[in-house]
Order: structure tokens, then C-alpha cells, then sequence
């Protein structure tokens, strides 16, 4: 009567790991429980099978081992140029903000006939609804009174003080730390 080999559990488990990279230290356990593997394959006398399960665990334990170093050093590149990016479109939509300000600034004047403008409710039939709401979302640019030609957009979120011309054209960016 001949037996049947049976397949080892360790390296099931092994495979079962290596290919679940995301529990955590699935990696190890592949590894681990590979070589356990092996070595009971190899001391069972032919009564274990699944050697090519457990090489298979170990092989991709060792590859997410290679990888996790990788991703983190690709992440670690990552998030500077995205916070650059978020930083730059931020910048963007304030430059945005000083020309829808500084449209509205002149056709208050044109019709009032006045020189200068107050930053205040007078104002805002000139804007859209939704501009003063998106302002005073914490983080959004806040506004300053029209002083001599020019206005500014303060960025708490990034630190700056931004000076815009009549035209709503950058003129200065300060750091709020300067004052």
C-alpha cells in the first residue's frame, strides 16, 4: 500500500505571505516559514510535499524585502514635488483671487466714482458668492484693505504675506515671520 505525500502547511503559509505583501511583516513570515518548510520537505523522507510552494514564499518574501526599500526611497522623492505642486496651485488660485479682486475694486470705483476701496461688503456684489466663502476656509488666502494702488492675500497656511498691484500682478511675497 503506498502512501500519498501530503503538502506541508509551512509552505502553504510561506506562499499564503509572499503573496500577501500587505499584512504586516507578511514578508518575514514567508521567509520564515519557508525555510521551515524546506527543512521539514527535506527531513520527511518523501512522506512532505510542497517544495515549490515553499521556494515560491521565500522567493517573494526576499522580493518584497528588495521593494519595501525602493518604495520608500520613491516616496521619500515624492512628497517634496507634490508639496511643491500644491504649493505652486495654491499660489495660482490666490494670483486668481487678485484679479477677480482687483476687476471688482475697478468697477466699484468706475461707478462710485471713488479712488480707493475698502475690502468690505460693498464689495462683495462685485465677487461671486462662493468667493468669500472659499476665503474664509482656514487655510485660504484672507484679505487686507486696497492701500495706495496695491492690495495683499495672506496664506496662513503656507506663511506668506502675497502683494498684488491694482492690476492683481505679483508685486512682493513675504514671510509672515518678517513682521
Amino acid at each position: 500500500m503506498s502512501q500519498t505525500a501530503k503538502t506541508c502547511g509551512m509552505a502553504v503559509a510561506s506562499f499564503l505571505f509572499g503573496i500577501l505583501f500587505f499584512v504586516p511583516f507578511g514578508f518575514l513570515l514567508a521567509i520564515i516559514f519557508g525555510f521551515i518548510a524546506l527543512s521539514r520537505i527535506k527531513d520527511s523522507n518523501g512522506e512532505l510535499k510542497g517544495k515549490g510552494l515553499a521556494i515560491a514564499g521565500l522567493v517573494l518574501g526576499f522580493g518584497w524585502v528588495a521593494i519595501i526599500p525602493i518604495v520608500g526611497l520613491l516616496a521619500a522623492m515624492a512628497i517634496p514635488a507634490f508639496q511643491k505642486v500644491r504649493e505652486t496651485s495654491m499660489e495660482k488660485m490666490m494670483e486668481n483671487n487678485a484679479r477677480m479682486i482687483s476687476s471688482a475694486s475697478q468697477q466699484y470705483m468706475l461707478e462710485n466714482g471713488v479712488s480707493s476701496v475698502g475690502f468690505d461688503a460693498l464689495l462683495q456684489e462685485y465677487l461671486p458668492e462662493t468667493f468669500f466663502n472659499e476665503l474664509n476656509q482656514p487655510g485660504a488666502d484672507t484679505t487686507v484693505e486696497l492701500q495706495n494702488g496695491s492690495f495683499e492675500l495672506i496664506n496662513p497656511q503656507f506663511g506668506r504675506r502675497y502683494v498684488f498691484d491694482s492690476d492683481g500682478r505679483l508685486i512682493e511675497v513675504f514671510e509672515l515671520s518678517q513682521f
